[in-house]
């Protein structure tokens, strides 16, 4: 799906478009199936760290794109529904077999919610400690990292990152080395922090002109 590619922005669609590395070139259009359901590009969407599929959670049902085979399922729908999770972060946590969305608009300011892959089935819980509202607002990043089993969190502010116990749901700033140099995204954060895993790290640019930070994983 894409967001934002026309005029002032607010244009949006279900299409699904492909650019093929092999062959340096676009795939021919209508050769992937639209997104399912109600589309809404701020919906929370994470991708599988080993088998590459995305789920895709829309307003009515989560939906799961087979990148091997080009294809979508319907999955179990979320508590309340799809619009819980709108702006909200989220992550796949392989150790646990499961998706987890860190924000809850019918259950704010700390409610998440958790999808068992294996079960396809949805519960909630909240997370805890003096900066757990600040884990479950718009265009914050999220990322499990297994080295030291906790998830990192990436907000808007600074040079500031959380971990997360995925066992507790307790929230603690993360020590680093960023400094206070760091400037806020303009609009969040959202993409802008990846995990890298050939150099099993996280590269930040809040902004287009700001310099390429670089926090290690461990």
């Amino acid at each position: 799906g894409i967001g934002s590619a026309y005029g002032s922005g607010n244009f949006q669609r279900p299409k699904v478009d492909s650019f093929n590395l092999g062959t340096n070139d676009w795939d021919a259009a209508n050769t992937w199936p639209d997104i399912p359901g109600s589309f809404n590009y701020q919906y929370a969407m994470a991708k599988h760290p080993v088998t590459e599929d995305v789920y895709c959670l829309m307003i009515s049902n989560l939906y799961r794109f087979n990148m091997a085979t080009g294809t979508f399922t319907t999955l179990a729908g979320c508590p309340n529904n799809g619009s819980a999770s709108t702006g909200k972060a989220s992550l796949i946590d392989v150790s646990r077999n499961r998706m987890v969305v860190f924000g809850n608009a019918f259950s704010p300011p700390t409610g998440i919610m958790i999808y068992s892959i294996a079960g396809n089935s949805w519960t909630v819980s909240t997370v805890t400690g003096a900066n757990a509202a600040d884990v479950c607002v718009n265009g914050v990043a999220a990322h499990h990292n297994t080295t030291s089993d906790k998830y990192i969190v990436k907000p808007n502010s600074g040079g500031t990152v959380y971990e997360i116990d995925p066992t507790t749901w307790a929230v603690t700033t993360k020590t680093t080395t960023l400094g206070s140099g760091v400037p806020s995204g303009a609009t969040g954060v959202w993409q802008l922090f990846n995990y890298v895993e050939a150099l099993n790290g996280y590269a930040y640019q809040p902004t287009g002109t700001s310099k390429l930070w670089f926090l290690a994983a461990a």
